[in-house]
């Protein structure tokens, strides 16, 4: 949890890119719930679907009732 404290500071004080502290956020979300790996797959994930707008990837759906991911 510090180290989202100190997105927000950085983000209060003008230090931190927006679009970089989205990337640090999800990262770090990710990495509470699901460890360091799989938060540098989501970022990398992330930064190839969006930023340099690869979308020859394959999307999930969720099913909102169960939340249940629906690949494969």
């Amino acid at each position: 949890m510090r180290k989202i404290e100190e997105i927000k500071a950085q983000i209060a004080d003008g230090s931190l890119h927006p679009m970089e502290a989205k990337k640090q956020l999800g990262a770090e979300v990710v990495k509470i719930y699901y460890g360091e790996e799989a938060a540098k797959e989501a970022r990398n994930w992330f930064e190839n679907v969006f930023s340099k707008r690869n979308l020859d990837v394959e999307f999930c759906r969720v099913r909102n009732s169960l939340w249940r991911n629906q690949c494969n």
